[in-house]
């Protein structure tokens, strides 16, 4: 009964006309082997140990869909079809030093990659007509978008105090190619220049730290050694190639910005209760503010920010039986 469906909506019943650019296929087949082993040896009094590894991943991509341009109010249709096979070759170091029997220190290098999201890769572009005191406005997808590839490092120091109970903190580099950012460049389609936001590849570093501190206070009598806590705060720098839209309207020239959805800070605390089978969290989390998107060339501003947010969350279980909890959460 579609038809009649439709009508319901105040829409025409007749079946809507066809829209190419409304349909794409992407299929992916990922094929991948690794290999890695474990060492550990003794540097004069200290036990050393890790793994060392390498995993090959071939990605075969066919991409079927289509781009759309408009001269003289005529629109044209061109088929996008890629059709491509990627290889990456993913090694990994991990490293851990027992300093003592309570204290470690780790090193970890490795490579990462990821695949661009699906609606990323989409070739149809959304157009709105320019008005009278508007520029056209566009939204689409970017089917020629490249794998993001991470170089990463990692060190960490990590101190076990009691069982179960740790402080540890860390600092962490991300040499990201090809990192997916949404921009929004002038393009022109069919003489018209329209501010079109699409993802791009781009290059990104993202550095920073972190500090946590997890114990279980087991040491009280009674009930009060169910109690837990769990603290920790993350600080981050980063930085992107970024279309320099404020001297260049092209959007050829380029200059560092932030990247866009990662805070400088963030931080949590987690207030634990586990005893005579009650199992309780209440979690306080807050992250600095962060840009979401970078505007078009002359805009104020010239990014959307989301502002600074705190977020609270409760959880309460309780074990009736060896096969039945009751939860609830807040």
């Amino acid at each position: 009964n579609t038809a009649a469906v439709r009508e319901l909506f105040f829409l025409s019943p007749e079946d809507p006309p066809n829209v190419p650019t409304g349909f794409f296929k992407d299929e992916e087949d990922t094929y991948a082997a690794y290999v890695q082993a474990g060492f550990s040896a003794d540097l004069g009094d200290t036990p050393m140990d890790g793994v060392l590894g390498v995993r090959f991943v071939r990605v075969d991509t066919r991409l079927q869909g289509f781009l759309s341009s408009t001269d003289g109010g005529v629109t044209a249709l061109t088929p996008a079809n890629i059709d491509k096979t990627d290889d990456y070759v993913l090694p990994s170091f991990n490293v851990r030093f027992s300093l003592r029997d309570d204290l470690d220190l780790r090193f970890a290098a490795s490579k990462t990659m990821v695949r661009p999201d699906f609606d990323d890769l989409n070739p149809g572009t959304t157009l709105t007509s320019p008005g009278p005191t508007l520029p056209g406005q566009g939204t689409g997808g970017n089917p020629n978008l490249e794998s993001p590839e991470s170089t990463n490092a990692d060190a960490s120091l990590e101190w076990w105090f009691r069982p179960g109970s740790a402080l540890t903190g860390g600092v962490f580099y991300r040499d990201i190619k090809d990192y997916i950012q949404i921009f929004n460049n002038p393009e022109i389609i069919g003489g018209e220049t329209y501010q079109v936001s699409r993802p791009r590849n781009t290059d990104a570093e993202v550095q920073g730290l972190e500090v946590a501190y997890t114990q279980f206070f087991d040491m009280l009598p009674g009930w009060w050694s169910g109690w837990g806590v769990q603290l920790n705060y993350t600080m981050i720098d980063s930085s992107a190639q970024t279309p320099d839209l404020r001297t260049d309207p092209t959007g050829q020239t380029f200059r560092e910005a932030d990247v866009t959805n990662v805070s400088d800070d963030a931080y949590n605390a987690i207030l634990i209760y586990e005893k005579f089978g009650l199992s309780a969290r209440l979690a306080y989390n807050w992250r600095s503010d962060y840009i979401e998107s970078y505007n078009q060339s002359g805009a104020q501003p010239p990014a959307l920010v989301v502002k600074d947010a705190a977020q609270m969350d409760f959880s309460l279980g309780y074990d009736v039986s060896v096969n039945i909890t009751l939860s609830f959460d807040a």
